[in-house]
């Protein structure tokens, strides 16, 4: 694919979409012990069993990955990949939110991470994505600002757990 008239915008909303990404995250991960500490109710025992499922979600990432890239490259539309990723991972947090809130069991919170872990590298497609709308000269500096943006969610996001959780 060449670069379009309409690749600014569209980069314009990547970024936003990936700086979103970031601070999701940035969120998400300083809470998830805690949360994990609530329902087992043993610190010990709930570092232990969160460092497992932290590790196995991220091992079913690294194997899902290689099949969602071929699936967006065979439908040459990462638009609509991003936006199956990006429904996803609001499934995720609101799943996590009631875990958090009605104290689900264990396996509620193995099934968020799982799923998190199958539709939440969005960052990868991004990144395919702004690959497709730039030209050669213009797709490094397309690249950094794509990690400043997801850099700066990501570092924002626990700041502003910290304002919300007090």
């Amino acid at each position: 694919m060449t670069a379009t008239n309409s690749a600014p915008s569209a980069l314009r909303n990547i970024g936003i979409h990936v700086a979103l990404l970031g601070l999701s995250m940035g969120i998400m991960i300083p809470t998830q012990p805690q949360l994990v500490k609530e329902i087992i109710g043993d610190l010990s025992s709930s570092s232990m069993h969160f460092g497992v499922i932290t590790a196995a979600a991220s091992f079913v990432q690294f194997l899902s990955q290689p099949f969602i890239g071929a699936l967006s490259d065979s439908l040459r539309t990462r638009r609509k990949i991003l936006l199956v990723q990006s429904t996803g991972l609001m499934v995720v947090f609101v799943l996590l939110a009631l875990i958090s809130k009605y104290k689900y069991t264990l396996k509620w919170f193995i099934f968020a991470k799982f799923l998190q872990a199958l539709v939440g590298n969005c960052y990868n497609t991004a990144f395919a994505f702004v690959s497709d709308i730039t030209s050669g000269e213009e797709r490094s500096k397309a690249y950094g600002r794509l990690g400043m943006s997801f850099g700066l969610g990501f570092v924002v996001g626990p700041i502003l757990a910290g304002i919300l959780s007090s």
